[in-house]
């Protein structure tokens, strides 16, 4: 079936490197809070922008490849997520799993505990943390997982996501229903977020975030393709920085008491349930507050420092340096034997550029694979349109 030459000139108004300068400083946000210098425990709290982020931009995708033939789009959908985000992951737990093998070895000498390499089985289906649907002490769990890889909670939820919102997607035809899908998730989430389980790397737990993106992108799609009044945009686009400047303000005061709560190490389970759902709802409004100002009013002055090649190089490279910075920080930083010999904001700085150095490695494996991946995919789906079918009833 031939593509409408419209859709193509469409999607690449959906092209915005505001959102790459975006998903770059967010990486770079929570790269530092694992780093544990300085404890800033609320850029934490930027894992559920990157949800809101990740939503949105999945589903942009999503209307993409929403075309009459929804059999074909949809596989090849998922053709495509699946050649962006399988090859780095399991280099990563290749990566790990010879890690675990030096540390069965040296587990003596380095002063931790071993592992066995089936504990990777979980994560080889995305499916690690489940076992919290079943319990409320969440510490325990925690403390039952393998240490180099306790921030894959977050691509565990993605992955989850992907496929949950993909489907629905395709089962929900028109914009109605998915904007009901989109709106159910903010409410499942936030009645979550209400439950007695403070922190829970689950995606009951985060659908709120993904609710967000989804709203936005289903809201703004018709803009982004239409001829909307420019004049309007701009005051829409300014309405929206005047949010997300209020929402920032809130969540860095929210997240400050935080901050101050956990180091106080105050004992007052609803006061810390409280300031984590304000911060994390607040940094999920200003996120999507943000991405309504970038797409309205592409190309602002306001929105220059998203467009730096600091921020759209990071972007490009944020999802190999989350999947490698922590096992690197871990092991450099955090083991009970310090291998690097120097004062510890030298020692966070060897580690940081290290974890750069490789994340750029792998971004470039990882962009060698997709495209391998899709041209194979592509290659067969020609073949297969070269042999004789059944004729297609309309």
């Amino acid at each position: 079936m031939p593509v409408d030459p419209s859709a193509s000139s469409n999607n690449r108004r959906l092209r915005f490197p505001e959102l790459l300068g975006a998903r770059g400083l967010l990486a770079f946000g929570v790269v530092i809070y694992h780093t544990g210098f300085p404890p800033v425990y609320w850029l934490i709290l930027f894992m559920d922008s990157f949800f809101v982020l990740s939503a949105f931009l999945i589903t942009l995708g999503l209307l993409e490849w929403n075309h009459p033939d929804t059999g074909v789009r949809m596989k090849h959908f998922f053709v495509r997520r699946v050649a962006r985000l399988f090859p780095g992951y399991y280099v990563l737990l290749a990566g790990v799993a010879m890690l675990l093998v030096a540390i069965n070895l040296l587990s003596g000498d380095l002063g931790i505990r071993s592992y066995s390499l089936t504990q990777l089985v979980p994560y080889v289906f995305y499916v690690q943390f489940v076992e919290l649907y079943g319990t409320t002490d969440e510490v325990v769990v925690w403390q039952q997982t393998l240490r180099f890889l306790m921030h894959t909670w977050s691509l565990a939820v993605e992955e989850q996501f992907y496929l949950a919102w993909g489907v629905l997607f395709f089962m929900a035809p028109r914009r109605w229903m998915r904007v009901a899908v989109g709106a159910s998730f903010v409410v499942i989430g936030i009645s979550a977020r209400a439950s007695d389980l403070v922190v829970s790397p689950l995606l009951l737990f985060r659908l709120d975030a993904f609710g967000y993106g989804i709203l936005m992108a289903l809201a703004f799609h018709h803009v982004l393709a239409g001829d909307a009044n420019r004049a309007l945009r701009h005051r829409l686009s300014k309405a929206s920085m005047l949010l997300f400047a209020v929402c920032m303000a809130a969540f860095l005061h929210f997240g400050g008491i935080w901050d101050n709560y956990r180091l106080w190490l105050l004992e007052d389970q609803p006061l810390e349930q409280f300031l984590w759902n304000a911060s994390s709802i607040l940094s999920c409004i200003a996120c999507a507050s943000m991405l309504a100002a970038v797409i309205l009013a592409p190309g602002s002055k306001w929105s220059i420092w998203l467009r730096a090649p600091a921020s759209l190089y990071l972007g490009r490279i944020s999802y190999a340096l989350y999947l490698v910075h922590f096992p690197i920080l871990d092991v450099l930083l955090h083991i009970n034997t310090p291998i690097l010999p120097f004062a510890r904001p030298v020692n966070v700085v060897i580690a940081f550029c290290l974890a750069l150095f490789t994340a750029h490695l792998l971004t470039l494996f990882m962009e060698w694979a997709q495209l391998a991946i899709i041209r194979r995919a592509d290659s067969s789906k020609r073949s297969e349109a070269g042999s004789p079918t059944p004729a297609r009833t309309e």
